[in-house]
């Protein structure tokens, strides 16, 4: 996704779980978005938007599928990339 900004400690987290550039921007893309009180947008993939990934990127998608999953990134209100995190089924306010 063009015009995001990754913040230092968005690039040191994506590191640590080992999610490349290409995988965020995936997640922004296809992913389910989910606005919070604070402003912030939390993206995620969901079963129907991996569907949805996988009809528009075909294989290279397959790849990313199990990598990505269980993932989320949060982006600020003026498009800064401010964490990635592993979404597990406890729901996060941000």
């Amino acid at each position: 996704m063009n015009g995001l900004i990754y913040s230092k400690h968005a690039k040191i987290r994506s590191n640590q779980r080992g999610i490349r550039k290409d995988e965020l921007d995936v997640i922004i893309e296809f992913g389910k978005k989910e606005r919070s009180r604070e402003g912030s947008v939390s993206y995620f993939m969901t079963r129907k938007t991996c569907e949805a990934a996988q009809r528009a990127l075909g294989p290279a998608f397959t790849k990313l599928n199990d990598n990505i999953r269980n993932k989320a990134v949060i982006v600020s209100e003026e498009g800064t990339v401010i964490t990635v995190i592993n979404r597990t089924r406890r729901k996060y306010s941000y």
